[in-house]
This record gives structure tokens, sequence and C-alpha cells, in this order.
């Protein structure tokens, strides 16, 4: 894809882990020059895949924010009050937009009082420009709301929230969702291997299967329960399976897996 060379913004990155590389990628896939990108961060596994894409990384995150119009917090959420505290001074009247999970926004308030602060919560996928990102405006003005909206859908759909404790909901069921997900795919495939195909097969035979009923959903406007609906016919060898997940407790475990998930969340703010 061309890159947009108009784009003005500066953006800096404060973080090297998966969730800011993924961002780094799908902006600079989706056209933003990568000269108008900067990261922060110690990652040497980050470090080569910043440098494929032509990103600039330093260590030092006061050098990342000096020019940077839009500043992303992307840290793990027990690290984001040590680094906020190291960069309050050059935070004075800027934007900063935290990525971190369960994070409220009095809290970063707190930690740094004087700039104007919104909240995103992606997930994986923004590196393919498939991404979800939830969105609260927080102390955002309304031009910067929009701005950021838009960069935003660059990397993926964009879901304002009206209020700050949807984000935890966004946090379960979307930026946890692609590793519940990958966990699901890999324990189709191993199921293939053991009934005796190969570990080839097994695999593309996963992936193409959830990725097939994905298009398929999207491109039919049906229903997750009309498509079971469909393939599951009365009697039939996918009903059985169907029944015996539910009669296995399936449903019930993975409600209560979620449930564990949501209390962590809680727990971190």
């Amino acid at each position: 894809m061309a890159q947009d060379r108009s784009e003005k913004s500066r953006i800096a990155i404060i973080g090297s882990g998966h969730i800011a590389c993924a961002f780094a990628q799908g902006l600079v896939v989706s056209g933003i020059h990568a000269r108008e990108l900067i990261v922060s961060g110690p990652s040497a596994v980050s470090n080569r895949a910043l440098k494929a894409l032509g990103v600039r990384r330093v260590r030092d995150s006061h050098d990342a924010v000096l020019r940077a119009r839009w500043i992303f917090i992307a840290v793990k959420p027990a690290v984001v009050p040590v680094v906020l505290k190291e960069l309050k001074r050059d935070l004075k009247d800027r934007v900063v937009i935290s990525f971190a999970a369960g994070i409220r926004l009095r809290a970063l308030q707190r930690l740094v009082p004087e700039a104007r602060v919104g909240r995103v919560i992606p997930n994986i996928p923004i590196s393919v420009q498939q991404g979800v990102c939830g969105y609260f405006r927080g102390t955002l003005k309304k031009k910067e709301d929009t701005e950021l909206s838009q960069l935003l859908s660059r990397v993926g759909s964009v879901i304002p929230l009206k209020a700050e404790r949807d984000l935890d909901a966004i946090t379960l069921l979307s930026g946890c969702g692609p590793g519940i997900v990958a966990f699901l795919i890999e324990m189709f495939a191993q199921n293939a291997k053991k009934i005796g195909l190969s570990a080839t097969a097994a695999d593309a035979l996963a992936y193409h299967t959830f990725a097939g009923t994905l298009h398929a959903l999207s491109q039919s406007k049906l229903s997750p329960e009309e498509l079971m609906r469909s393939v599951a016919t009365q009697g039939g060898v996918t009903e059985s399976i169907l029944a015996k997940l539910r009669q296995g407790g399936f449903t019930k475990s993975f409600t209560a897996a979620l449930k564990v998930g949501y209390a962590q969340i809680k727990k971190l703010g």
C-alpha cells in the first residue's frame, strides 16, 4: 500500500511489547509513514520488528515524547504509574492515550493532571488492520476526539464508549479474545491430529475452518445461532457433538473462565 506522506502527526508509542509493535505495524501498513512514529522500550525482539518497518526506536521515553503530538502508553498496567511519573513534566498540556487495561481515568489524571487523557483498549489484530479498539474519550477536546477516532480507524473497528466501565468488557471479550480464539483453534487442530491427520493437514483444517466460518457469517449476515442450526441438522453428527459439549459443561466452564478474567480486570484499577 502506498504510504501517506501528507500525514504530519508525530506519534509516540511508549512500550515495546506485542501490542505496541502491533499498533506501529498497523499504522504503517495503513499508510502512515514510518518516520512519523517513534517507539520507546528495551525489547530486542520489538527492535528487530520495528527496524523491519522502518520505525525508529529509542530507549529514552523523554526523547520519544519530545516532538510527538499523540502519546500512546502501551505498557503493562503495573508499569503505567512508573512511566507516567517519569514523564509527568513532559506531558503538560499534551494528549495521552492509555492502552492499559483496568487503569481508570481518575488514576491517570492523578498521575498527569496537566495532560488531556483518554483510554483505548485495542487487540492484537490491529497489526493487520482487523483489530477492535474500544475507546473512551476521557478529557480530550472534541477535535482531538474526532482525530483520534480517525487514527484508530486505520487499524480496525473503533467502538466509542460513553461509560468508562464498558472498557472492562472490551478488555475481556476483545482484548483477551484473540488468545481465547487461538486456544480453540489449537484445541481443534490437536484433536484432528489425535484422529489421524498429519500436523500440516490438522493445522490447515483448523485455520481454514475458523476463517471460513467467520467469512460465512460476515457475508451471509446470519447470526451464529442461525449458522449452527443450518449445520446441525436434527439427528445429525453436528447436533450430537454440540449436545455433548453442552452436557459436558463446556458452556459453563467457558462462562466461568470469563468470570475469572473479568474479576482479574476489576482488580487492576
